[in-house]
């Protein structure tokens, strides 16, 4: 459903399908998909930090792509300062803050909580076009954002209902007991 949302959201009528293009895009998703499997099973180490897990992950994918970068897409024509701030906002928000936010969710949400929040990129692209360039939005693409919309909002896991006669667990106790950086503090002894 999220992906039947994208496809109306980015389809025009004229495009067509690229054999290479859609190869690599399940390739990508494969990966994406092995990869946060794998972060939800193993974890990071304990004593590595979140922004450094994501930039070793980064960094890593950045290495794989780099041979193939001269050949697909190039350095622009000329480098304009509209070329540095997109590349700068693409570092930014669209690498560093939503990878740490990604890998952070990983951490703490069920991965297929998750992994339907990947769907709402192309939304948050669609409509900064929309705000900041001024590009016009099809009723195709209005319905394509609600599918996508509708997509996450659905994939979320919900808590499972109780059985007739049974009532519902207690909330979980989310009360900090200790500052994370202090020892927790000494139990009180009886007696």
């Amino acid at each position: 459903m999220g992906v039947a949302g994208v496809v109306l959201l980015v389809f025009r009528g004229t495009a067509s399908l690229d054999t290479l293009g859609v190869l690599a895009a399940i390739g990508g998703a494969l990966c994406m998909a092995l990869g946060i499997t794998l972060t939800k099973r193993w974890g990071r180490p304990a004593d590595v930090g979140v922004l450094t897990f994501t930039g070793w992950q980064l960094t890593a994918g950045g290495l794989v792509l780099l041979p193939f970068w001269p050949a697909l897409e190039g350095l622009p024509d000329t480098l304009t300062g509209s070329n540095v701030l997109g590349f700068a906002y693409l570092i930014i928000f669209g690498a560093v803050l939503s990878y740490l936010v990604w890998f952070r969710g990983i951490g703490r949400l069920p991965a297929v909580a998750v992994s339907f929040l990947a769907l709402g990129s192309p939304v948050v692209a669609t409509l900064l076009g929309y705000l900041v360039k001024d590009e016009t939005l099809s009723a195709l693409q209005i319905v394509g954002m609600a599918v996508v919309l509708a997509a996450i909002v659905l994939g979320q896991p919900r808590a499972p209902e109780p059985k007739a006669g049974e009532t519902s667990p207690a909330p979980p106790d989310t009360t900090v007991s200790h500052v994370p950086d202090q020892p927790p503090p000494e139990q009180e002894r009886s007696g």
